[in-house]
């Protein structure tokens, strides 16, 4: 009965909330390694990402599109960045592309910040629904890191073989 309890209090709203953060910037993370993993010491993951909940953000908020609608934009807006930056990228020798990385993050940073009308600047962008539940959350993590680690490894290996 107690360990029930203190697995209540846990759960509450507010510590759920934290959760939920801890799980997404978990994710960001990931998605961060997995660059790194092959070889690219590339800052442009936090920028892309970025653009894309901003995109998610003001199509919900703003325009009034479905969450699910404005997720496969986002990932269509962000990947449409990157290309973009991909062939400039791609011309840079040695380790610049991570300077030309981290420019593209502050700029979004500074966009961000400064265009108040748009993104509420530092305050950012309010009423955004909860899609994802903490378990949905969790099952996404726990399937990342099943992928990115050794058993992921040796699974994907043993399919190609």
């Amino acid at each position: 009965m107690r360990v029930q309890r203190a697995m209540m209090n846990f759960f509450s709203s507010s510590t759920r909330s934290l959760f939920d953060h801890i799980l997404v910037y978990a994710l960001l993370a990931m998605s961060q390694y997995v660059v790194l993993r092959a070889g690219v010491f590339s800052l442009g993951t936090a920028g892309f990402a970025a653009l894309g909940a901003y995109a998610t953000a003001l199509l919900i908020t703003n325009s009034g599109w479905p969450p699910a609608a404005a997720i496969v934009a986002e990932c269509c807006s962000a990947a449409s960045a990157a290309r973009c930056w991909r062939l400039p990228l791609s011309r840079l020798a040695r380790r610049v592309p991570a300077l030309a990385t981290l420019a593209l993050v502050q700029i979004v940073l500074s966009a961000t910040q400064n265009w108040v009308s748009l993104t509420n600047g530092a305050l950012g962008v309010s009423g955004i629904p909860k899609v994802a539940s903490t378990g949905i959350l969790l099952a996404v993590v726990v399937v990342v890191v099943l992928i990115l680690s050794r058993w992921g490894a040796t699974a994907s290996a043993a399919r190609w073989t």
